[in-house]
């Protein structure tokens, strides 16, 4: 199935429905293709993001409308998004890419879902060759927002060797430090039992970073979770009343159970900081100091859900800096629209009513 698009400067594309691919391991996937492509382009690879639903075509119609966007910006290369399936229950976090994709209690419907995301990288890329007669950079550009960022992280320390740069918003609490102090998907530690080889350092250290985060990406509560899997629970005045409920940041995946397990996430916390604004500061500081490609920016007035938004003061910046990461290399630098640090003043006015409720 194949659709055209045309973005606003006239620029031609044609977007490939594949719901059954050739492979037996790949994905359903959409593949947009500029009509103009030339040889040696990067693959620009985005996982899905969308949960509650594993319908192809309902995901495929929430992909084609993010697409009117991304060709904007986005159009030389082909962009391919694999559909990672979201099971019900949401554990394994395949999304996510979490511990329990690879071990634990839950049953794994798709093992290895991360070495899927490559056999359906390589059957595009045939289609494009078939297709269109060109060949693709054997890296990719990696992307993603939010989950599909989580996800680009930790699919950048699974495969390395074929990430030539990744961009990643929204997901500055689950930076993952190449240590041996850390489990997955914090650490390397453990690589090695996981996944069967060792961990690529060399590769890693070659890839050129870029992560964007919003000044207000801690503004928004927990709805779900804290380390203990506890739901929150609220009176009829919005008062806690769970006196030992920490009052996690809903962004803040280092408190999502099913994206990093409990004890990853305590750990993770007590080496880089309980704070989601100290963590991000400290590992991006970690891969600075230690010789890594990597620039970072966070947004002045942004909140998480609305850093694309024309009513974001710092939207012209968002979308300045994406292109030009993507089109020149241009490292993320400081300037009017930037923050000097994520707030986390909602954090602790939450904190604060917390503990005048168990003071009571």
């Amino acid at each position: 199935m194949t659709k055209e698009y045309i973005n606003s400067k006239g620029k031609k594309f044609i977007g490939h429905l594949v719901l059954n691919p050739n492979g037996d391991n790949a994905l359903p996937y959409i593949l947009v293709v500029p009509k103009d492509l030339d040889n040696g382009k990067n693959v620009v690879l985005e996982s899905v993001n969308y949960e509650g639903t594993n319908d192809p075509m309902r995901i495929a119609d929430r992909v084609i409308e993010g697409l009117r966007g991304t060709v904007e910006i986005v159009d030389d290369a082909p962009i391919l998004i694999p559909f990672v399936p979201d099971v019900k229950g949401g554990r394994p976090y395949y999304q996510q890419l979490s511990r329990e994709c690879f071990e634990g209690e839950y049953p794994i419907d798709f093992d290895r879902v991360d070495l899927r995301v490559l056999d359906t990288l390589k059957e595009a890329r045939e289609l494009i060759e078939q297709e269109y007669k060109k060949k693709t950079e054997e890296k990719v550009f990696l992307n993603g927002y939010s989950s599909s960022g989580v996800f680009a992280q930790r699919f950048a320390m699974l495969h390395p060797e074929v990430v030539d740069r990744a961009l990643i918003g929204g997901a500055a609490g689950t930076i993952p430090i190449p240590t041996d102090e850390l489990e997955y998907p914090f650490g390397t530690k453990d690589f090695k039992r996981l996944f069967g080889k060792e961990f690529n350092l060399e590769a890693y250290k070659q890839i050129e970073f870029a992560y964007y985060v919003a000044e207000l990406e801690a503004n928004k509560e927990a709805w779900e979770f804290d380390t203990e899997g506890r739901v929150v629970k609220r009176d009829d005045k919005g008062n806690p009343t769970d006196k030992t409920q920490v009052i996690a940041p809903m962004h803040d995946m280092s408190y999502l159970v099913r994206a990093t397990g409990v004890k990853q996430g305590r750990e993770q916390r007590a080496v880089w900081g309980k704070d989601l604004a100290d963590r991000y500061e400290n590992c991006l500081a970690y891969y600075a100091a230690n010789g890594y490609n990597i620039s970072s920016k966070i947004y002045k007035g942004s909140s998480h859900g609305g850093i694309y938004n024309s009513s974001n003061p710092s939207r012209l910046g968002v979308l300045k800096d994406i292109i030009g990461f993507y089109k020149h290399h241009k490292p993320l630098e400081q300037d009017e629209y930037s923050a000097e640090r994520i707030s986390m003043d909602k954090q602790r006015e939450r904190e604060r009513i917390a503990k005048s409720y168990e003071d009571r």
